[in-house]
């Protein structure tokens, strides 16, 4: 790290260079940053031992998804430092909804040899499953698309059971917070956003929560469902042993 690059601003090191770099940044940012650099000497290393190249958007997009991935992992009762007053009720630990309420958890993930796998499981208030739902596949979605098309998924198979009052919950807090605030912007993912948000007029009750990945297990475990194929399957009873057993374990867990 003894590398000169800028003497006229008094910077003579590279350790100089990113120590007033992260200064000026918020949390987030010296989290996007240190995740940039990382994935850049990632890919160097791919070039010089494997000679394998990588696009600018391929680095971007392995970036937002490392970023992402860590904002999920985040443990329950949490909220990242830079969070807006009173969005600490987003986050909690799974438990059971109310009565006449159905809780919908949704995850999405990264699936090798298929693409991205959406996953959606419903319970009603006694904790019993009565759906669950995965479409899987299209190698086309990175991680962050994936995560709010999952909150989709579960939205729309909710209404075709006849479900008016649910409680969507995700372990991706980015998600939670935009559409518990409304957020809005001109890219694809706004978009999707706003097809939920509209949507979400034809229910009685709709709200938005967000839990570890420790709590979520089960919509993982559906996300991520075998045999695992291009294609979109449900479940309304005989759930596969593997949903059972995540199950159990959320209710042992239960808050």
């Amino acid at each position: 790290m003894g590398i000169e690059v800028d003497r006229t601003n008094g910077i003579v090191r590279v350790r100089e260079w990113v120590e007033g770099v992260l200064r000026e940044l918020d949390a987030r940012e010296r989290v996007v940053f240190v995740t940039t650099c990382w994935v850049l000497w990632e890919k160097r290393n791919k070039l010089v031992f494997d000679e394998a190249r990588w696009s600018t958007e391929g680095i971007l997009r392995r970036v937002r998804e490392l970023v992402w991935e860590m904002e999920s992992l985040q443990p329950a009762g949490e909220v990242r430092e830079g969070a807006d007053e009173g969005e600490g009720e987003l986050v909690g630990g799974w438990g059971k909804s109310c009565l006449g309420t159905w809780k919908v958890n949704v995850d999405a993930g990264v699936m090798e040899g298929i693409g991205v796998g959406l996953g959606a499981v419903c319970r009603n208030h006694e904790c019993v499953m009565e759906w669950a739902v995965t479409v899987q596949g299209d190698g086309r979605r990175d991680v962050p698309m994936a995560e709010v098309e999952a909150v989709l998924l579960g939205l729309k198979e909710a209404w075709t059971r006849g479900q008016r009052s649910i409680v969507i919950e995700s372990d991706c807090l980015e998600v939670a917070q935009a559409l518990r605030k409304k957020k809005s912007g001109r890219s694809e993912l706004f978009t999707i956003y706003a097809d939920i948000l509209q949507f979400c007029n034809c229910f009685v009750s709709v709200s938005f929560t967000h839990s570890s990945r420790d709590f979520n297990r089960l919509a993982h475990e559906v996300s991520h469902a075998r045999p695992c194929s291009i294609c979109r399957r449900v479940w309304l009873d005989e759930f596969p042993l593997q949903f059972v057993v995540v199950a159990s374990h959320d209710l042992r867990d239960m808050i």
